[in-house]
């Protein structure tokens, strides 16, 4: 990731208005550009990856699925945030997911991480 992008994203961040209440990750879920939300899914620190993915899920934005899955691919070597995208994939429950989230009850080794895969299947099959 450039420093222009990373300098963008928390720019975008800071921005957000003070006055509207946080959601349950710290962020304000619709204050926060999608494109801005997309871009923190590859940010370095991963509290930021985890967060974005989050408040994607929280949003609906299925338009966010081949982002979220592209971002498992890469792979993603946190086991917060992998969790993180099984549970906006769940909660966006789209059927374009199902295909990619099985595979992953075979992958993880952490139980936490299989059950959040596990619900999030069932939710997109």
């Amino acid at each position: 990731m450039t420093r222009a992008l990373r300098a963008a994203i928390l720019v975008a961040l800071l921005a957000l208005p003070a006055s509207r209440e946080p959601a349950a990750n710290g962020w304000e879920h619709a204050g926060i550009p999608y494109e801005v939300l997309i871009a923190a899914l590859a940010y370095d620190d991963p509290d930021t990856r985890k967060r974005a993915a989050h408040t994607l899920g929280h949003r609906g934005q299925k338009e966010a699925v081949p982002h979220l899955l592209a971002a498992l691919a890469a792979p993603e070597p946190d086991h917060g945030v992998r969790s993180g995208i099984y549970l906006a994939l769940g909660r966006l429950g789209a059927p374009a997911a199902a295909p990619d989230l099985p595979g992953c009850l075979d992958r993880e080794n952490r139980e936490e991480l299989r059950g959040d895969c596990a619900a999030a299947a069932q939710e997109t099959g």
